[in-house]
């Protein structure tokens, strides 16, 4: 491959990256106008939603651009408001969620056909509905204490 082909697939990988960035901090935004006082988490959080999605369908080598890209608008916006202890946890649940669950789904089923069988949805709804949700739920209650948990 030529260099101006490299170029060409370097450029169109940055402004996917940006495109996710930006789709995740529209997503972060509807998250932090929902978040529930006095513990400040929120139920509604699209971020997650959007950076499965684009794991299950993109190589794995990429990943790691399109983490940074969706969380770092939710670390800066966390920086900002003083960064309580608890968005670490919160952060860390999250990417232990999605990043869990975009490897073991795209090890089971192939993401490009999840909604073709009935097994393949199964496979997907065990993993990214219950499974990964559940495992997260733990760290993200380690955000309270245990005076609160």
């Amino acid at each position: 491959m030529d260099a101006s082909r490299r170029s060409v697939k370097r450029l169109g990988f940055a402004v996917n990256v940006v495109i996710v960035g930006l789709a995740c901090y529209a997503g972060s935004e509807i998250g932090f106008a929902h978040k529930i006082p006095p513990h400040n988490i929120s139920a509604l959080w699209p971020t997650g939603a959007i950076l499965l999605s684009v794991l299950l369908v993109a190589p794995m080598r990429h990943w790691w651009a399109y983490v940074v890209a969706a969380y770092l608008f939710s670390v800066v916006r966390d920086i900002q408001n003083g960064f309580p202890a608890s968005a670490l946890f919160f952060i860390a649940a999250g990417l232990v969620e999605i990043l869990g669950a975009a490897f073991i789904v795209r090890r089971l089923v192939d993401p490009l056909k999840l909604f073709d069988s009935l097994r393949n949805v199964v496979m997907y709804m065990a993993v990214v509905v219950i499974g990964a949700p559940l495992v997260s739920a733990f760290i993200s209650a380690g955000a309270g204490g245990a005076d609160q948990f």
